[in-house]
């Protein structure tokens, strides 16, 4: 049997006999990176008669870096608000459903462009080698890509920010699920950005596969879906038309609207922004500007890419932008590096330079705790992103989706006393009427005093968020040494845009001063461990007095 890398299939019927693409010799042989060749002509043949909606849909064998592949189904979507001839997208789910991966498939100007989320959560991006691609692809890991550490950041915001609450919740809180919202987005781009590829068309293209990966997390995690505009007038060719040239980023912010009135007209889009090209990357948004009636507003948002073609770009950069202006703000702790400055203080809710989209992973020197960030957003940016949108009703479209539905979360650890200095694990159980596959997360929200990675002040934040997990527990490093309570916020994802959550306290005391005798209580039947040596059930809203805890887990 010859190596496939690539194959389609209709139920039961191999279309391809041979391989559709095929390993080049003598090339990368890294398990971050590999290079292929893949017949494009045959592959949108293809993929062109993929159906839209719940039609029985073909099977892909998409490549990985290491090897090997995962199979996934293709279905149509719409990225355009009008249809566009000369491109398509397709989103792509695994067929295994106890180990999930989704993504997308575009197929543009700029040739097949493909980013793939594996179960743990890690990127895979398929793209063109070189340009003109010629058939040559790679297909590599996202942080196998290095990000520039030079960035600038413009924000304004003229309005309180909306802090998520730590107060704890008597019932589960099902995060404002309605369906899929679609948003209208107009997005620009500076002669500087066009002149890269030496052309409109392909410069259009490059935009639609930046929002496509975004909208793969958006849609994940907020139930928010971007829809491009039609953006030809506004792709500007030459630098110096439309926007200054060699525009900083608050001139980008200023002309952007101004510009898009003129060529969308203001009731045309929900949300702008701008993509521009220069040596060093950069953004610039309003704080919550999306769906502001006022178009200089809504409009303001910039990114400055060094390479357009890297996809990386995109979560890291892109994504953080575009959730500024849908009204997220900063989540990392730290004061050193790039952070300093810039750290909110109502939502430094991660350690250090923070590991989540809203973060600045990489970016704050001593305080890195990752190089690039996690494909996930922190609950407090979801909770400060709906916050924002439900002031907007009218703003969006909501895409009706009857059949998806929160998931339950039936039992979690609600309180828990541990000794300082020793590891503690949180457990949880949920359940999901549609047979989702639902991810579990435990979120420090604390957001106390500025600190450097690895200092406890008795109220920062000190865990790291972790990437979503099917594993229904996590098990926390002995860390802290002070007397305190660390706040969690427990959030179990359907991976279709709906979540449900419920907040977690963990009071730390040191050893020697353990209380004698300590009160629960729950809402909802449930156990709780004291110290190692037996379990007790009991029936909900029970007082329990308990002589020499070390660990309480309610459930």
């Amino acid at each position: 049997m010859l190596l496939s890398l690539i194959y389609f299939l209709l139920p039961n019927l191999l279309l391809a006999k041979t391989s559709d693409i095929q390993p080049k010799e003598n090339l990368n042989t890294s398990e971050q990176v590999r290079f292929l060749t893949l017949d494009s002509d045959v592959l949108k043949k293809r993929l062109s008669i993929t159906p839209f909606s719940h039609q029985e849909k073909p099977t892909i064998n998409f490549p990985l870096p290491n090897g090997g592949n995962i199979e996934v189904t293709a279905k149509k979507i719409k990225i355009w608000e009008k249809e566009q001839s000369h491109s398509q997208f397709w989103e792509v789910q695994s067929t295994d459903s106890a180990n999930k991966s989704h993504g997308v498939i575009n197929s543009t100007a700029l040739g097949i462009h493909a980013m793939l989320v594996l179960p743990n959560k890690e990127i895979i991006l398929l793209k063109p080698a070189s340009l003109p691609s010629e058939n040559n692809y790679m297909v590599q890991t996202r942080k196998s890509i290095p990000l520039s550490k030079r960035f600038e950041e413009v924000l304004y915001q003229n309005k309180k920010t909306n802090k998520p609450s730590i107060i704890s919740r008597s019932t589960q809180q099902r995060v404002n699920y309605q369906g899929i919202t679609e948003y209208r987005l107009a997005v620009a781009a500076t002669g500087e950005f066009t002149e890269f590829f030496d052309s409109v068309e392909l410069a259009q293209a490059s935009i639609a596969n930046m929002i496509s990966h975004v909208n793969v997390i958006y849609e994940r995690d907020l139930g928010i879906r971007f829809i491009l505009v039609d953006n030809t007038n506004i792709i500007f060719e030459h630098p110096g038309e439309g926007f200054t040239a060699d525009a900083s980023l608050t001139e980008l912010g200023e002309q952007n609207g101004k510009i898009l009135v003129e060529h969308i007209g203001a009731e045309n889009f929900d949300m702008g922004h701008v993509i521009s090209f220069g040596q060093n990357i950069g953004g610039l948004a309003y704080i919550g500007g999306a769906c502001n009636p006022d178009p200089a507003i809504k409009a303001s948002g910039a990114s400055r890419t060094y390479d357009p073609m890297s996809g990386a770009f995109d979560i890291d950069y892109l994504g953080h932008e575009m959730g500024h202006q849908v009204g997220a703000t900063h989540t990392f702790n730290s004061n050193e590096g790039l952070c300093a400055g810039t750290r909110t203080p109502e939502t430094a809710v991660e350690p250090g330079s923070g590991n989540s989209i809203m973060s600045y992973a990489g970016l704050c020197g001593i305080d890195n705790t990752r190089e690039s960030s996690l494909s996930v957003f922190h609950i407090v940016s979801i909770e400060q992103i709906k916050q924002h949108l439900q002031q907007y009703q009218s703003c969006g479209t909501v895409v009706a989706n009857d059949t998806n539905t929160p998931p339950n979360i039936e039992s979690f650890d609600n309180y828990i006393i541990v000794d300082a200095g020793q590891p503690f694990t949180l457990h949880a159980q949920a359940t999901d009427s549609d047979n989702d596959e639902i991810s579990y997360s435990w979120d420090q929200v604390d957001a106390g005093t500025a600190s450097h990675t690895g200092n406890d002040y008795g109220d920062n934040a000190i865990f790291q968020i972790m990437d979503p997990t099917t594993a229904s527990q996590r098990t926390f490093p002995a860390y802290t040494v002070y007397n305190r309570d660390i706040h969690f916020r427990l959030v179990v994802r359907d991976g279709n845009g709906a979540m449900s959550t419920e907040d977690v306290t963990v009071t730390v005391v040191n050893g020697k001063d353990l209380p004698n005798t300590t009160t629960a209580k729950a809402s909802g039947g449930g156990h709780i461990s004291v110290g190692f040596f037996f379990l007790l059930f009991f029936l909900s809203a029970c007082k329990l007095r308990i002589k020499e805890i070390k660990e309480a887990k309610l459930h």
